[in-house]
């Protein structure tokens, strides 16, 4: 009876580690796979913080990517409204924004709205705002650098039917408003788009509790027009209440546009006042409110230049951007390998032609750009001259012709490490990619040597007893 008890015993030991090695067998690759592919999608995800800095962009024809860069570096930009392009040669342009935004991982909302377009919310079968989201979508299938969502600005509280109305039909204007920036939220983000919009600070004054509903939506964030300097530090309070209750992102808006041109009055913007102190006021404002999800934001890309201008830390007015089309025999030909003298200047591809951008003026530079066996090293420098149009750019051409140079030690060298450095990279990949499987093997056929070793036990059980069976008959005859 013991012996057929140790023989059960070994029996259900063999199925076990049968089973255990098939699971192991069958499993591990999969989990190999599943890691290898989360540390890729892990890896991708950009980190966007919560605490926005923007600058508004009405035109893109206005835009220089040398005092753009400027801009961004010296006020930490990470967030763009620029207004959607129309035609060709815009569509271009917004691109090379696009590729910008690229380089220094910026938040692109497509902006919207104008005079024109002020009852497009609270009108009956208005189609502007449908229309409009649209046309992003079309524009975002053609940009590589995908745009974050939509921006809208459309002042409802500006048109003759508000201003002339009663204190009850504002409201009824209101929340009409509110209605259909719910629906065009909804009908953005199927589209992949986020959704976010302009509001001036008097709607708290009107009705809080539509307010409260309009922001607490799905939007990405909602930017007040915390324009009047005087009250600028309580202007937001109630915004901010709701906010911190519902998790919201909010931005406080700053106006800098001049105001001897008639837009702004004194009191709204800091043009006179200079950068200093409207980064200074919104510093304060930060530290009052304490809240990560608070973010700024100027307005505009144009009035900042100038204001840029004034301030001794940026040599804003001292910069332009420098077109290179690089051919080939004559043909346009891309290229991948660019060197420029200077770390400082930036730049961009855009196709077969490279843009500089953050040139001084007066200041010589040297561009290297290699395809194959082909290169051309280009030196230039330019003294500021006034034909260089509103951008304040020019363009050159760089030939490319076989390099018959031959690489100094210096260089052979450098090649060198660089490929024993790559050999040596793809030998760690290769047997991290190759350690799970081959751990997996090596247990596994450990654990068929451990089953075999039972088997043999069960076999050598099972002939002792045919052996000890056969004793008992001889005895009984």
């Amino acid at each position: 009876m013991a012996r057929k008890s140790f023989k059960k015993i070994l029996l259900i030991m063999m199925v076990f580690i049968s089973i255990i090695s098939l699971k192991g067998f069958i499993f591990s690759k999969t989990i190999v796979k599943e890691n290898t592919i989360y540390q890729k999608e892990y890896k991708d995800k950009k980190i966007v913080s919560d605490e926005i800095v923007s600058l508004y962009i009405w035109d893109v024809d206005d835009v220089n990517l040398s005092k753009l860069k400027d801009e961004v570096e010296y006020l930490k930009i990470n967030t763009l409204y620029v207004s959607l392009p129309e035609g060709k040669e815009q569509v271009e342009r917004f691109k090379l924004i696009d590729k910008f935004a690229e380089l220094y991982q910026l938040d692109v909302f497509i902006l919207g709205g104008s005079s024109s377009t002020r009852d497009a919310l609270t009108k009956p079968n208005s189609k502007f705002v449908t229309e409009f989201i649209d046309k992003a979508n079309k524009l975002n299938k053609e940009l590589d650098y995908k745009i974050k969502g939509i921006s809208l600005d459309i002042e409802f509280y500006l048109t003759d039917e508000y201003k002339n109305g009663t204190t009850e039909r504002q409201k009824e204007l209101f929340k009409t408003y509110t209605v259909n920036s719910k629906k065009a939220c909804d009908y953005a983000n199927k589209l992949g788009l986020e959704f976010s919009m302009a509001l001036p600070v008097l709607l708290n004054k009107l009705d809080i509790e539509v307010l409260e509903e309009l922001m607490n939506y799905n939007y990405d964030h909602i930017a007040f027009m915390n324009y009047y300097k005087e009250t600028i530090m309580e202007n937001i309070d109630e915004e901010v209440e709701i906010a911190k209750k519902h998790n919201i992102k909010i931005v406080s808006i700053s106006e800098l546009q001049d105001p001897s041109k008639g837009s702004v009055g004194e009191d709204d913007t800091f043009f006179n006042d200079g950068l200093s102190k409207c980064m200074e006021t919104l510093k304060a404002l930060k530290d009052k409110y304490a809240y990560d999800k608070l973010g700024i934001s100027y307005h505009y890309y144009v009035p900042l230049l100038d204001v840029l201008k004034r301030d001794t830390n940026v040599g804003i007015q001292n910069k332009y951007e420098l077109e290179i089309n690089i051919f080939h025999d004559k043909t346009k030909t891309n290229v991948d390998d660019i060197t420029i003298s200077d770390k400082n200047v930036k730049y961009i591809k855009d196709g077969s032609k490279i843009i500089l951008f953050g040139l001084e003026y007066g200041k010589e530079y040297t561009v290297t750009v290699k395809k194959d066996k082909l290169i051309s090293i280009k030196k230039f420098k330019y003294e500021k001259v006034s034909n260089l149009g509103k951008l304040e750019k020019t363009s050159v051409d760089m030939k490319l012709v076989k390099d018959t140079s031959k690489p100094s030690k210096e260089e052979k060298s450098k090649v060198d490490k660089t490929s024993n450095k790559v050999n040596k990279e793809k030998d760690k990949v290769d047997v991290e990619e190759q350690a799970p499987n081959t751990k997996t093997e090596f247990n596994f056929l450990k654990v068929i040597g451990i089953g075999i070793i039972v088997l043999a036990l069960a076999i050598l059980s099972e002939i002792d007893d045919v052996i000890i069976a056969k004793d008992e008959f001889m005895k009984g005859m």
